[in-house]
């Protein structure tokens, strides 16, 4: 499940999909949209090849990816690609958006989620900390070649582990959690 997620944020939210070596846009392709399930190939895929495929998108996309990221920029982060929340800048790890409680930060993680009653939906919390920001970021990088959109995840990414000491706080709470989190950090690495 993990590695379908990245995937999809990946090339899905391009709407990019690998084609024999190289990835086309999936309508000139005549290729619909993945039903849920589907898994895009993207580990292995050449960076440059990737950027090169972003560049070439119409440019109405290529501003929908650049309005997006400068959303993030400005404090908005995406959740689960659908809806956001004013984190800021640097999000705050601990806090749920719906509820607008924020969860102790020294806690140790094994008794975290005893706290959901007083505090809200931990899932809500935990989106901030899988990243969702990081691909879209990338993608805005790679069209337009501005260090701030790269930038802003280095600082996220440094924010997130002085403020996250490891065991301490809900963000630590899941196994899967914190394999989503790596995978993500690992794929946006270089």
């Amino acid at each position: 499940h993990s590695m379908y997620r990245v995937g999809h944020e990946l090339v899905v939210g391009t709407g990019a999909v690998r084609m024999g070596d190289g990835f086309v846009h999936r309508a000139s392709a005549g290729i619909p949209s993945p039903r849920h399930g589907d898994v895009p190939r993207v580990l292995g895929a050449d960076l440059n090849e990737i950027a090169m495929f972003l560049k070439a998108l119409p440019p109405t996309e290529i501003e929908r990816i650049l309005e997006m990221a400068d959303d993030i920029r400005q404090g908005n982060q995406p959740k689960i690609s659908v809806w956001s929340a004013p984190l800021g800048c640097h999000p705050h790890w601990y806090l749920d958006p719906r509820s607008g409680h924020r969860w102790p930060a020294t806690i140790h993680w094994s008794r975290a989620l005893g706290l959901q009653s007083q505090i809200g939906d931990v899932k809500l919390t935990w989106e901030a900390s899988r990243f969702p920001q990081a691909f879209t970021l990338l993608r805005a990088y790679a069209v337009s070649g501005v260090p701030a959109y790269s930038q802003i995840l280095v600082d996220q990414i440094s924010d997130w582990i002085v403020r996250n000491p490891y065991g301490q706080g809900p963000n630590w709470a899941s196994g899967q959690e914190v394999a989503i989190r790596l995978i993500v950090w690992l794929l946006v690495w270089e």
